[in-house]
């Protein structure tokens, strides 16, 4: 039986394929698909590739997202998470898609300003969903130390619930403020490394 999870990331979805359609025939031969930093354009693609890029991403997503927990050699029930999960990314490429729309329909709209406020809500949202995550082979910080033990990867996940939940708040905050988006983008890089190295210190001091 198909959960009601799942039901609403495939409704999402349905959702950006028909908005990709409806806005195909109004979009320009190439369309503006890429933008720096400071959110200038710079990379084009056709109309059928630039607009239905993203929605297809998102079946590839899906899919993934019904497979892997069935092919977990754990057999860890993580089916939940990777539901939670989809319609989390599910609603990120569906703004992505929307405002790639409205920019190509003549819109004027600072992408950065739109992408890295949506990158901290993910961000969060990541957070919120690997904190009580049981071990598996998919989804998580999969170490050889968390994998290692379950006491690494409960601590480890906690540590980067919070941690991820705070960068996301702060990548939204800093963006509103204007901070430096090469600032903003090393504390994101930087940040990911943090629960990484927790899970090895913890694994030593597990050792001995």
């Amino acid at each position: 039986m198909v959960s009601k999870s799942k039901i609403v990331s495939i409704l999402i979805l349905i959702i950006i394929f028909t908005m990709s359609a409806y806005f195909y025939s109004s979009m320009p031969e190439k369309m503006a698909t890429h933008w720096d930093a400071k959110g200038n354009v710079n990379g084009y693609m056709p109309a059928f590739s630039g607009i239905f890029t993203t929605p297809f991403i998102g079946v590839f997503l899906l899919i993934m997202f019904f497979i892997l927990p069935k092919m977990d050699p754990t057999k860890q029930d993580t089916t939940k998470y990777f539901d939670l999960f989809s319609i989390v990314l599910m609603i990120f490429l569906f703004c992505i898609n929307l405002f790639v729309i409205l920019y190509n329909l003549g819109i004027q709209i600072n992408i950065s300003n739109v992408i890295m406020p949506l990158i901290g809500l993910l961000f969060f949202f990541i957070g919120y969903i690997i904190r009580d995550i049981k071990k598996n082979w998919f989804i998580g910080i999969r170490t050889p130390w968390t994998l290692s033990s379950n006491k690494v990867w409960k601590k480890t996940h906690r540590l980067a619930s919070l941690v991820f939940r705070s960068l996301g708040l702060f990548v939204i905050v800093a963006t509103i403020l204007k901070v430096d988006f090469l600032l903003i983008m090393i504390l994101l890089i930087g940040s990911a490394f943090i629960p990484v190295v927790y899970s090895y210190i913890e694994f030593k001091k597990e050792k001995h």
